[in-house]
């Protein structure tokens, strides 16, 4: 299973940041900023959304940003790794703590 992208645990701040804009679209640019990704996968969230083409730029809707990631905070994924992850991950840091402490 792929790496857990680094913006999964700040989902809920990415969201709320959106609500409170006031402009109605998002060009690449700023997709990338708000989220901390780079130009790659700020594309790839950005795909198949509504928008307007800006000169050379497309920009997507800002609600419909917004709509893609509550999906994704309300799929199986997310809550895997927000839940399951760092709890196997816990579990396992504590056991390789044991098993050191008993090496040494």
């Amino acid at each position: 299973m792929p790496a857990q992208p680094a913006w999964f645990h700040k989902l809920d701040s990415i969201k709320d940041q959106l609500r409170g804009m006031e402009v109605s679209h998002l060009d690449r640019q700023a997709v990338q900023k708000l989220i901390g990704v780079r130009e790659r996968r700020a594309r790839q969230l950005m795909a198949g959304l509504d928008g307007i083409q800006v000169g050379n730029a497309f920009a997507v809707s800002r609600l419909a940003l917004l709509a893609r990631l509550e999906e994704t905070g309300a799929g199986d994924r997310f809550q895997w790794e927000v839940n399951v992850v760092p709890a196997w991950s816990k579990t396992l840091n504590a056991r390789a703590a044991i098993w050191l402490l008993g090496a040494l």
